[in-house]
């Protein structure tokens, strides 16, 4: 979504600025028209890309506790142990039902990471229909309105 949506924007607005300038000069009326669906587009374009970075920024718990407890799985809380062979002995010391906690904790944390990473995800595929659609609608305008 990100790339597109940069490529549209770009693509377009070099023809845009082109065409406003010609509107202007010659005094049509398209031109506040075109100049608020141009202020639309590129306020539309930034917001989809900036919900589609937050996309990939990394999350971590929201839990404080969750935080601060030794854990197993999450890879802040495996950093902590100074060799793989520390982090392997004390994998080995957990009993059974010990495990089965450590694993529902870290799939509940993950759960929720990715809940957040696709409503943002949907957010940016909206956007960028959206911006498919004003460039499609800018691309009809600008062969109606022809400008010499």
């Amino acid at each position: 979504g990100l790339l597109i949506t940069i490529a549209l924007g770009f693509s377009l607005l070099s023809n845009i600025f082109v065409k406003i300038e010609s509107l202007m000069e010659q005094n049509l009326p398209f031109f506040y028209f075109y100049i608020t669906i141009t202020i639309i587009f590129i306020s539309f374009s930034i917001i989809g890309i900036i919900i589609t970075i937050l996309v990939f920024k990394p999350r971590e718990s929201k839990e404080e506790t969750e935080r601060n407890r030794e854990g197993f799985f999450y890879f802040g809380h495996v950093s902590k142990y100074s060799s793989s062979d520390e982090y392997f002995s004390k994998i080995k010391q957990l009993d059974e039902e010990k495990l089965m906690e450590e694993y529902s904790r870290q799939i509940y944390q993950l759960s929720h990471i990715a809940k957040e990473k696709f409503k943002f995800l949907r957010l940016s595929i909206y956007f960028l229909i959206i911006n498919i659609g004003l460039t499609v609608f800018f691309l009809i305008l600008s062969s109606i309105v022809n400008i010499s």
